[in-house]
């Protein structure tokens, strides 16, 4: 018999056409495996996922010789991230939009959450200051004095879990400024209006107001603290952040004097300060600025042991025998600070109101601050567009900058909270005019509103989202991590989500979720 090469031999009477053919590449007659016009439905993406918003299965035909089926054709296949300028679930997970859960929490008295971080599970610790009863969510009521603080915890689905809950004995003001975790650790800063019992521990605070720091195990059921630092004295100190890393490092403000390893008094109107402690709250290294003005310290990132610090300084100030600040200008500066002192300081400009918020990893830093007037990061200058504007910069270990961004209108936009997960930098803030950030136009829905805007590595925006509705949204502080981030702030009125709009009894806590 004959072979010639792509003829299909059918022998009389067998009707095996559709059972054998060439192959092209040896002309040897072999069984076919498929025949012409087959085709097998296929789908390369997670399962959960197919016929699900944008995505659809493709399809493998027969080749001509029967002997293979090709590859998957015309599938589509989810989208990393959802875009905000579409109407479809891009990312296929039966929801339109990157919003993931909200959560609120209050009654007619105001609660102010004003730190957040992430447990390693995902989970997600808010800390702050309340009055009234949060009780239908965390299971905690105030006293009858001023407001008192709170730690709670909230699952990564959004679920309420614990609470832990510090009121000074004569009814002072109490309240958690910042929280960061580390393993299976919380370390919550803030400040303290009298004598009272923090997580199990007493506590003789003075009734002025005194800073402190706190570890506790992260699940806050019946929480007990591990050890508790109280940095007092005459006059009134406030802790405002706090960061971890092989060392906690609290920052914040003080006037009259504060209790360091030393006592140092101010050198006029409140001064900024700085104290690392170990892991077991042994104190390690302090250090305090500050001139005739008002300077503070508004935020702190811990690699290691150096500690990203963002501060406001008026005038010209010193820091660890450096002058920091320009004179007759508040401005927004960066410090890196360790035990040896200031490694670097960066000058980003004039400020109003609010202060620089800084994250960082291992090789990257990201701040966040208000921005007044004109500013020059690195090889690029930047000028506000009427109020305060946001000012976004990424920096390298060493400070230099490697990208800056500026957006803004003629209104007041201001950042509350910045962070970086694995891509991306993420910020959230306020605002209360309508104003542009790269392709997305944010729209305000009346009073003041919140913001969250991601930017890729490069500096680009990925997308820009509103926490907007009737009353006033104020985002307070962010965190984040591959699954995206985490937004938790107060708001009166209405809160419009995706899922249907929240209403406040008086100002109210929210804790929103974003995918990344």
């Amino acid at each position: 018999m004959k072979r010639i090469a792509g003829v299909l031999f059918v022998l009389p009477g067998l009707g095996c056409a559709d059972l054998l053919g060439v192959d092209f590449e040896d002309n040897t007659l072999r069984p076919r495996i498929c025949s012409e016009g087959f085709a097998l439905a296929c789908y390369s993406g997670p399962a959960l996922t197919r016929d699900v918003g944008i995505c659809h299965a493709g399809s493998r035909a027969c080749s001509a010789n029967g002997q293979s089926i090709g590859p998957c054709l015309d599938e589509a296949l989810p989208e990393p991230h959802e875009d905000p300028t579409t109407p479809d679930d891009d990312d296929c997970d039966g929801r339109t939009g990157n919003e993931r859960w909200t959560l609120t929490a209050g009654d007619s008295e105001p609660q102010e959450p004003l730190g957040v971080a992430l447990t390693v599970g995902g989970d997600v610790i808010l800390g702050g200051r309340f009055r009234g009863s949060m009780d239908e969510t965390f299971g905690i009521t105030a006293g009858t004095g001023d407001y008192d603080a709170f730690i709670a915890r909230v699952d990564s689905l959004g679920h309420p879990s614990a609470a832990v809950h510090i009121a000074s004995e004569d009814g002072g003001e109490d309240g958690i400024g910042a929280v960061a975790t580390s393993g299976s650790a919380v370390f919550a800063a803030g400040w303290l209006g009298g004598p009272t019992d923090v997580a199990g521990m007493p506590v003789d605070a003075d009734t002025n107001g005194d800073a402190f720091v706190v570890r506790v195990d992260s699940d806050l059921v019946d929480a007990t603290a591990d050890w508790v630092a109280v940095l007092g004295g005459p006059g009134e100190q406030r802790a405002a952040a706090v960061g971890v890393g092989s060392e906690v490092v609290t920052v914040g403000s003080f006037d009259g004097a504060i209790q360091l390893r030393s006592e140092v008094s101010s050198s006029g109107g409140k001064d900024g300060f700085v104290a690392a402690f170990d892991l077991d709250g042994a104190p390690r290294w302090s250090l305090t600025f500050g001139g005739t003005g008002d300077d503070r310290a508004t935020s702190v990132a811990a690699r290691g042991e150096r500690a990203v610090v963002g501060a406001v300084v008026h005038g010209a100030v010193d820091v660890n025998g450096t002058m920091v600040g320009r004179a007759g200008v508040r401005s927004a500066v960066v410090l890196a600070l360790s035990i040896d002192g200031l490694a670097w300081a960066l000058d980003l400009g004039a400020v109003s109101e609010g202060g620089p918020r800084v994250a960082a990893t291992t090789n990257r830093i990201a701040v966040a601050t208000p921005l007044r007037g004109d500013a020059l990061v690195g090889p690029s200058s930047h000028q506000s567009a009427g109020g305060d504007d946001v000012l976004v910069a990424a920096l390298a270990a060493d400070g230099s900058p490697s990208w800056s961004v500026r957006f803004g209108g003629s209104g007041e936009e201001r950042p509350t909270g910045v962070a970086i997960d694995v891509e991306h930098v993420v910020v959230t803030g306020t605002f209360d005019a309508p104003f542009e950030v790269g392709p997305y136009s944010l729209q305000p829905a009346g009073g003041v509103d919140g913001f969250v805007v991601c930017l890729r590595e490069d500096g680009s925006i990925a997308y820009a989202r509103t926490l907007r509705g009737k009353g006033d949204q104020l985002p307070t502080a962010l965190a984040a991590n591959q699954a995206g981030a985490f937004v938790v702030g107060s708001f009166d009125g209405v809160l419009e989500r995706e899922a249907g709009p929240h209403y406040a009894e008086g100002m109210d806590t929210f804790a929103a979720a974003f995918e990344p």
